[in-house]
C-alpha cells in the first residue's frame, strides 16, 4: 500500500449506511491508522461536515444531494493531490453517489 501513495496516488473511501452503523467508529480509527503511518489523509464526517461546510443546507432532496457534491468536489481535489480521504455520510439518496462513485471507491457499512 505505501509504494502506491508514494507515487502520490490518492484514493477516497466513502463509508455509507444507516445512522449508528458505525461508520465514524470505523473511519475515525482507520484515520489514526494512516496518521500513525505518516500518510497524507483527511476524514470527513458527516456530522461535521453538516457543521461546518454545509451549515447552509437542510435536508430537503436538494439540500442533501448539495452537500454531497460539496464534499464530493472537496475529496476529488484532495485525492488528486495524493490525500487518502476518508468520507462518512449517512446514505438517504442515490443521484449523487451515481455522479461521485465515477471517481471513488465505496465501502457499505451495513447495519447489524
Amino acid at each position: 500500500m505505501s509504494a502506491y501513495f508514494k507515487e502520490n496516488k490518492g484514493v477516497c473511501v466513502w463509508f455509507t449506511g444507516l445512522p449508528c452503523a458505525g461508520k465514524t467508529t470505523i473511519s475515525k480509527r482507520l484515520y489514526e491508522v494512516l496518521v500513525r503511518g505518516n500518510f497524507k489523509v483527511r476524514l470527513f464526517d458527516g456530522d461535521e461536515v453538516r457543521k461546518t461546510i454545509s451549515k447552509d443546507l437542510g435536508f430537503s432532496r436538494e439540500d442533501r444531494r448539495e452537500n454531497v457534491l460539496r464534499v464530493a468536489k472537496i475529496a476529488k481535489d484532495l485525492v488528486d493531490q495524493g490525500y487518502i480521504v476518508i468520507w462518512t455520510l449517512v446514505k438517504r439518496i442515490v443521484s449523487p453517489y451515481k455522479i461521485s462513485l465515477q471517481t471513488f471507491a465505496s465501502i457499505r457499512i451495513k447495519q447489524t
